[in-house]
């Protein structure tokens, strides 16, 4: 019984530690599930299939787990504007209880290897989405123009001459105002010009992105 508990606790550790790191890296980065929320995540699952495995049926316990983190990775994802943010965190909690459990069933090497690969995808490939980023990356805009007929033509007139690549993917009438959704494909810096070329034309009444 004593060798079972000792096992058990050092289970409990190790999640503890595993969900620290990607807390750490998450808090660093200020993600809505940081520090604290990842190292419980880890820690709970381990407990829980630990658990499990004494006293309950594994599979159901485990399914629970997986249905469970699931509202959880739900509950940080966020809309803002027409973008979604949060699913990479969301991700995170999901891959996070994954090694909460392959800890709590005693695979220390796989559960090592699995928060290696995690941490180097988040910290190496963050690095290299934001390189491609700085030539390349693609948004929605929805824009309000202003109520006059030839405000959408002169507008795209002017993206074409800033070597702009768009798509109108939509064109609508809301009380009274044109308003339309374009994709956007460019650099962060054609963005950035394309945003202040926006916010100063007498065209537009509003955009979002």
């Amino acid at each position: 019984m004593n060798e079972y508990l000792t096992e058990d606790v050092i289970r409990v550790i190790y999640a503890l530690i595993a969900g620290a790191c990607l807390g750490f890296e998450r808090e660093f980065h200020d993600k809505p599930a940081g520090f604290r929320t990842l190292t419980l995540i880890c820690m709970g699952s381990a407990v829980f299939t630990i658990i499990s495995h004494h006293y309950f049926l594994q599979d159901r316990v485990a399914s629970n787990i997986v249905t469970g983190i699931g509202f959880l990775g739900a509950g940080v994802m966020l809309k803002e504007g027409l973008t979604i943010k949060g699913i990479t965190t969301a991700s995170t909690i999901w891959v996070t209880a994954a090694i909460g459990m392959t800890i709590g069933v005693g695979a220390y090497w796989l559960a090592t290897v699995v928060l290696v690969l995690v941490l180097s995808t988040l910290v190496i490939l963050n690095r290299f989405e934001k390189g491609l980023q700085d030539f390349s990356q693609k948004r929605t805009y929805e824009i309000i123009f202003k109520s006059q007929t030839h405000a959408v033509d002169e507008l795209e007139k002017q993206l074409v001459q800033n070597e702009i690549s768009f798509i109108r993917a939509q064109l609508r009438k809301v009380d009274n105002k044109i308003v339309a959704r374009y994709r956007v494909k460019a650099g962060r810096k054609q963005h950035s010009k394309l945003s202040l070329l926006l916010a100063g034309s007498d065209l537009v009444e509003g955009f979002d992105v």
